[in-house]
């Protein structure tokens, strides 16, 4: 079960899944039950939240925001300074499974901090840390020239700002060329309890539509301190082109590609949801996908024909055959016109297709495949390890739409993810070329049947998915298979996808070198 995935709440929509029902006969099948129950239960406490209870997903954003902001500081700090946080982290495990997420936060910042320090917290460092930035609307029309802020204790006991400091908000283009700054001293604002309330205000027409970041900072002694960065949407006609939606869907269904249909409702549920504000787990581009909405239906809801065309490389999808679709998330090299081996990624439990791509190293898996022009896709498998559509099923969709190399699949999972990637080569057993699982696993049925690839199997030393790996990773040696297994000193369930990632491409590379050859 993966920590990290859950700190990013899943999308609402992905948590009405059919689950099995239970009926046990007797008390052993009770048990085979009862954690897959138990791990329903509390995700779905994490991630369904009434409209009133919008200070429970404003924990879990930030979270992951803390999370992210760790694992930057993790990549770039050396043995003895990274084993310096472990502690915190199991400490941030312990909080986040009784439900503090607040004493999760606070471990996560304690983490970060020692990562980098070796000094203890300093009254500025826990200002700065238990910080929180509110913004109410993160999408709105483009003709609204106010930007409502909020600077909030997130945690612990209420501080006073830092005597002589200043609050900077800058607004950036999708180019980063700054296009708003302005400034607030902390000691002249007026509290409102806990809330500091200030306000970006700008001309009209000075800024446009777009996806743009704000970065809030605190500025004091000339030194620039960060708080929080988010991502801001401004649209022309943003009601109308909202209502329009349902609409254009309906209008492209006789001509659309089952995937086409299916994407352009995924881009609409996660639209709708970024504008009315249940804060999904990342920031989505809601400009971006709404340009790429109304591409898609003008090009009759083809799918194939819209990849081809669109300027990126990055998209969201929804791959569908019959009545059955899985929801990916998919990066393609600069050149996607000669097939290239594909890398799919299955997050932990509670997650969803942008795990990888934002977490787990803060996305270092995407830059590793990139490295190497890989396509990298991400499936949502949901809660509890439910695929509609298995891996040979993805990729004869997925080469509709970009030329892949059939003989060059690897399948690389977390907790939960790494028991799927023995689902999917157990269905499969010839498709992957390598098979790789971190921080979980299980004991197969029917290990003769994972032994024809070769493997890699990790956990940290202080990882509670180590007996899952191990277990794995016995059961194919026994069988005779070829495994790779790494214990990694000083990690946790949280860090051990971050931990393993290089040693994991060295590895994929090893087994595309012998194939070349």
């Amino acid at each position: 079960m993966s920590l990290l995935s859950l700190f990013m709440a899943a999308p609402i929509s992905s948590v009405w899944r059919r689950t099995p029902s239970l009926q046990p006969s007797s008390m052993k099948l009770a048990r085979k039950y009862f954690s897959a129950w138990l791990l329903f239960f509390l995700s779905l406490s994490l991630t369904i939240t009434a409209p009133s209870d919008l200070e429970a997903q404003t924990d879990r954003y930030e979270l992951g925001r803390r999370v992210k902001r760790y694992e930057i500081a993790w990549q770039i700090a050396d043995a003895q300074s990274r084993a310096r946080s472990t502690a915190s982290m199991q400490k941030a495990v312990s909080s986040f499974f009784a439900l503090k997420f607040k004493s999760a936060a606070r471990a996560i910042d304690e983490a970060h901090h020692q990562v980098k320090s070796k000094q203890p917290l300093s009254d500025l460092d826990h200002w700065l840390a238990s910080r929180q930035i509110i913004v109410n609307q993160r999408v709105v029309d483009s003709t609204v020239t106010k930007l409502p802020l909020f600077l909030k204790t997130f945690y612990g006991e209420k501080i006073s700002p830092p005597k002589n400091s200043k609050l900077r908000v800058t607004i950036r283009d999708r180019n980063d060329r700054s296009i708003y700054e302005s400034k607030f001293s902390l000691e002249e604002l007026k509290s409102n309890g806990e809330d500091i309330p200030f306000v970006c205000q700008w001309d009209t027409d000075s800024i446009g539509e777009g996806d743009f970041g704000v970065k809030v900072d605190l500025i004091i002694d000339g030194n620039s301190l960060p708080i929080e960065e988010f991502r801001y949407t401004r649209v022309n006609g943003l009601t109308s082109r909202l209502d329009s939606m349902p609409d254009s869907i309906k209008s492209v269904k006789a001509t659309a590609t089952p995937t086409g249909y299916q994407t352009l409702k995924l881009w609409r549920d996660r639209i709708l949801g970024s504008c009315e504000e249940e804060r999904l787990e990342i920031d989505y581009p809601v400009f971006q996908l709404l340009e790429q909405f109304d591409q898609l239906c003008k090009l009759g809801g083809d799918s194939t024909r819209f990849v081809q065309q669109a300027n990126e490389r990055e998209f969201w999808l929804s791959l569908r055959q019959e009545r059955k679709s899985v929801p990916i998330r998919i990066r393609v090299p600069t050149d996607p016109s000669t097939p290239r081996p594909v890398l799919f990624v299955f997050h932990g439990a509670g997650g969803s297709d942008n795990m990888f791509f934002e977490t787990y190293g803060a996305g270092r898996s995407i830059a590793l495949a990139d490295e190497r022009d890989w396509i990298i896709v991400s499936p949502d498998q949901g809660l509890l390890s439910q695929l509609s559509l298995d891996c040979q099923q993805m990729l004869d969709l997925i080469e509709k739409h970009f030329p892949v190399d059939r003989k060059k699949v690897f399948f690389v999972g977390h907790s939960m993810g790494a028991a799927q990637v023995v689902t999917q080569v157990n269905k499969n057993p010839e498709l992957a070329a390598a098979a790789v699982a971190l921080g979980g696993g299980r004991r197969p049925r029917d290990s003769k049947r994972l032994t024809h690839v070769p493997w890699f199997i990790a956990a940290g030393e202080f990882d509670f998915g180590k007996r899952g790996a191990k277990a794995l990773s016995g059961s194919i040696q026994a069988s005779q298979g070829t495994v790779n297994y790494q214990e990694y000193k000083d990690v946790e369930h949280l860090v051990i996808v971050q931990a393993a990632l290089e040693d994991v491409f060295a590895f994929l590379d090893r087994v595309a070198e012998e194939m070349t050859k």
